[in-house]
């Protein structure tokens, strides 16, 4: 009777899985997975939260502060002007007038004024008025395999670092756009963030070995 042996196919599995181990195994879309997950905390905590990486708030919005009148706010139509263009004027006439008829009294900044006629809320900085400088943080995949974190559009990276120099200074007391102070840490992942990104990680990464491995 002929003795059946698995021992050679055994043997083909042990040499595939150390060909594979020496050919160094990408890890890099479970490294861009879990990235992409603190990417999206990050971003939550930014924009809807208010806060930055240590978790403090952004504050509010700086600056002289006049008040808010219908005249200096009428939407005048000199120049001919296509029908989209006219409706974003008439409706940030329509907010303005709103506003001034709600808080009569109230005084803001140009840039709260700028705000409100976009519809947007201005009881604390968020950072965000039309979502350009959200939607261009984004996970890529840098020089063939290294994952980051990146603001990709040139203007919104100047605008990421502008804001954080500036909430740096008005927190130290000094002028937003002129002081020396330590920017603020908001556009890096925040130690619960991080810590999220690893558990994730860990945990991609051996699911990768462990069907490498598979004998």
């Amino acid at each position: 009777m002929e003795i059946k042996s698995n021992i050679p196919d055994f043997i083909k599995k042990l040499e595939k899985l150390k060909a594979d181990v020496t050919a160094s195994p990408d890890f890099s879309d479970a490294v861009f997975a879990a990235l992409n997950t603190g990417m999206g905390l990050m971003k939550r905590r930014v924009f809807n939260k208010s806060e930055d990486a240590e978790g403090k708030p952004l504050g509010k919005y700086h600056g002289k502060k006049t008040r808010l009148t219908k005249k200096k706010f009428s939407i005048n139509a000199d120049d001919p002007l296509d029908a989209a263009v006219e409706k974003e004027r008439k409706k940030q006439k329509r907010l303005f007038n709103k506003a001034v008829k709600a808080n009569p009294d109230e005084l803001y900044t140009e840039y709260e004024k700028f705000r409100i006629g976009r519809g947007r809320q201005i009881e604390k900085k968020d950072l965000e008025l039309e979502g350009s400088l959200r939607r261009s943080i984004e996970t890529v995949k840098k020089d063939g395999a290294k994952v980051v974190i990146a603001i990709t559009n040139a203007e919104d990276l100047e605008k990421a670092r502008n804001n954080e120099k500036q909430i740096g200074n008005i927190r130290a007391g000094l002028n937003a756009n002129t002081g020396g102070a330590e920017p603020a840490k908001i556009f890096q992942l925040s130690e619960e963030e991080f810590e999220q990104v690893k558990v994730q990680g860990n945990r991609l990464v051996t699911d990768v070995i462990k069907r490498i491995a598979v004998l």
